[in-house]
């Protein structure tokens, strides 16, 4: 591939200006973008402050929010849902995810959306542990503090850090295994809007997909219904903080910056490397 596409375009492939060859220019221009490891690194972290921006600006909380933290309910359900719709158009998936299969029923004409569980951020024995825990909430209070897009929320980075990890902990014992069996269960999509209304599936699908969904693949009403007793009983802040880590632990790899570096040692420290291990 990268001996391909570092060499000029095999004119033979088709005639010049043809669908082929632009596509095989912007694979160049993306490889090329990709390779250019010196704007890379002057961009740093930049590009992940604007998407967090962006989900700040989505899940909206107030300065004063921040300081008195209010209850997630239903009035917020159409900001998150927004939120959602959004880390969805960039292949995140925030508390639930999302794929598709065949559709058993009709396996030779149609594919419907599978819901399943997102999988923790970290294995639920992290949070077992005290000491690692307590490493983990620092570490994740410092990259708050360095990366988080708005004055109000780098000051609350330790409350936001606290409130982040004890939804993750939560989640982390509640999520269930999910295994291909599973996926063969089929409700009507409006059912299921009616066990998790906050996430408003009916509109993501609306949004993201050519073609109309109706049913959907989901064998877990618990966890949807824990889900929502869950949040409900969270604060905006903190679900704010976990739809922020999201983003941040998703683009780590691809981010370099002094900014991100302690979640990076973290990790390496966490597997049994150095934490300068590249």
């Amino acid at each position: 591939m990268k001996n391909i596409l570092e060499a000029p375009c095999n004119a033979s492939w088709d005639a010049p200006g043809s669908v082929d060859e632009q596509n095989f220019d912007q694979l160049v221009r993306e490889y090329n973008a990709c390779m250019n490891e010196t704007a890379i690194s002057e961009q740093g972290v930049k590009p992940l402050i604007t998407f967090l921006e962006s989900v700040t600006e989505n899940f909206l909380i107030t300065p004063e929010g921040y300081t008195n933290p209010e209850v997630f309910g239903p009035d917020d359900y159409e900001l998150f849902s927004r939120t959602y719709r959004y880390f969805v158009e960039h292949s995140m998936f925030p508390f639930l995810s999302l794929a598709a299969n065949f559709d058993p029923d009709y396996p030779k004409q149609t594919y419907i959306p599978i819901v399943t569980p997102t999988a923790p951020t970290l294995p639920s024995a992290v949070y077992a542990d005290e000491k690692i825990r307590t490493q983990y909430e620092a570490v994740v209070a410092q990259v708050f503090a360095k990366i988080l897009p708005t004055d109000e929320t780098k000051h609350a980075a330790n409350g936001l850090a606290s409130a982040l990890v004890d939804l993750e902990q939560k989640i982390a014992a509640a999520a269930p295994s999910v295994s291909l069996t599973d996926l063969i269960n089929v409700i009507a999509l409006d059912n299921y809007t009616h066990l998790a209304p906050e996430f408003d599936l009916a509109s993501v699908f609306a949004a993201i997909s050519s073609s109309p969904v109706n049913r959907t693949s989901y064998p877990f009403p618990e966890y949807s219904t824990w889900l929502s007793q869950t949040l409900a009983n969270t604060t905006k802040p903190a679900i704010q903080a976990y739809l922020l880590w999201q983003a941040i632990t998703y683009f780590e790899p691809a981010v370099e910056g002094p900014e991100i570096q302690p979640y990076k040692e973290f990790k390496n420290v966490l597997v049994g490397k150095k934490p300068g291990f590249t």
